[in-house]
């Protein structure tokens, strides 16, 4: 089916000025990756980006590609993949070399900026995992790149706060206008050299002057001035900064105070939620340009050791066989 142009074509247009859907596509991307809203970086991006990162790198790799993902490449994998939404490297030989700027070509091939030079090879060299895709443009989505509303929330709470906490900070020492000169002078030299001891000084319940009306209330009341950020803005962050994590996949009870019981059935759900899906992906694209990996955490899912103990029993209890209750409690996978 033939698209129609929105317009007439006028006399002196050139074809390259007509675009196809995808065209705008990817344009409409490249613009949202130069808008200031949408590439903000977040301290909430930056601790999913480094918990997804810190992951990846702790993950065993085997097969015949594991030479190309090294503990390098597997940690930029994971803080690429929710910072930008993807990552893109070309492979030459067994070795990964990292895409800084791509394009798709028409005929599929990839051109990518590399930290050696421009490079344009097939699609089956070129390694391209995605947290989401947009069909279309065959480019990678990032988590908060849907939630536009949410992260410039966030933005404008961090640089409110952020403002406000630059404010000068110190205590002021009112005292009455007429007060004698050389007296606050003297005032003045007496508290920079305190540091701790006695300074005997002229009290000002006599009101300078003025008599007991005009005295303040105690002698010497200091004033604090600095950051007063109101406790809305500050409710409103932590809840907003909460919801960016949980669009990131990381459960907010890992950046919590929470107990410990709390804290290990988040890192369960992150593991099993966040980080073997994302593995599953990688591992997928790895086989795509021939670099075969197997991806394995289970340094990391044995701190759900005892969660599956007492799941192992609770099954074995119930009537289960002990090869299938090993199984299904995920202390022995079913190959094994």
């Amino acid at each position: 089916m033939k698209l129609l142009p929105f317009r007439r074509r006028s006399a002196d247009e050139t074809p390259s000025e007509y675009r196809g859907y995808t065209d705008v596509i990817t344009n409409a991307l490249i613009d949202a990756s130069a808008d200031t809203a949408a590439t903000a970086y977040l301290a909430a991006l930056e601790i999913a980006a480094g918990h997804l990162s810190r992951a990846f790198a702790s993950a065993t790799v085997s097969g015949a590609g594991a030479g190309g993902f090294t503990v390098p490449v597997m940690a930029q994998i994971g803080r690429a993949l929710i910072e930008a939404g993807e990552a893109v490297y070309v492979r030459q030989g067994n070795r990964l070399v990292r895409g800084l700027q791509y394009s798709i070509l028409p005929d599929g091939r990839y051109q990518a900026e590399t930290p050696f030079g421009q490079i344009v090879v097939p699609a089956d060299r070129a390694f391209h995992a995605t947290w989401n895709l947009d069909v279309m443009s065959q480019r990678g989505v990032a988590p908060l790149t849907n939630a536009r509303t949410l992260r410039d929330l966030v933005r404008k709470l961090e640089a409110s706060m952020g403002e406000e906490a630059g404010a000068a900070v110190g205590y002021l020492l009112p005292i009455p206008s007429d007060g004698d000169g050389g007296n606050i002078e003297s005032l003045k030299q007496d508290l920079a050299a305190l540091k701790g001891r006695i300074a005997v000084i002229e009290t000002t319940r006599g009101g300078w002057g003025e008599g007991t009306t005009g005295a303040p209330r105690r002698d010497y009341e200091l004033v604090r001035m600095g950051a007063n950020i109101p406790e809305g803005n500050v409710a409103l962050y932590t809840q907003a900064t909460e919801t960016a994590l949980a669009a990131c996949g990381v459960p907010v009870q890992l950046v919590q105070k929470s107990d410990g019981t709390a804290q290990r059935e988040a890192w369960r759900r992150f593991l099993h939620g966040t980080v073997a899906p994302m593995g599953r992906i990688v591992e997928a694209e790895a086989a795509r340009i021939g670099l075969a990996i197997s991806l394995d955490w289970d340094q990391l899912f044995a701190s759900d050791i005892q969660g599956r103990a007492r799941a192992f029993q609770s099954l074995v209890n119930g009537g289960m066989s002990l090869q299938a209750a090993a199984a299904a409690s995920g202390i022995l996978t079913p190959s094994d």
